[in-house]
């Protein structure tokens, strides 16, 4: 977990994305961002993030069972 202020940074500020794969020793490519705020998505985005808007439970879970090849649900 990246909490922001610990940072000193804020999102949708790069460096706090960096900060986050550092710890994470992952690249944004293998990484999946999810947000409810669609400037957030679009930062990650740009730096190689798969990006989720979150608007609605649904369209987030089909969205990520799609990215990441799992369901996430018993409806399946």
């Amino acid at each position: 977990m990246v909490i922001s202020e610990c940072h000193g940074m804020r999102k949708p500020d790069p460096e706090l994305f960096e900060a986050m794969l550092k710890l994470l020793a992952l690249s944004a490519d293998q990484c999946v961002f999810v947000a409810d705020t669609e400037e957030y998505v679009q930062a990650a985005e740009k730096l190689g993030f798969a990006g989720v808007h979150a608007q609605q439970p649904e369209q987030t879970v089909s969205r990520l069972e799609a990215l990441l090849r799992v369901p996430l649900t018993d409806a399946h």
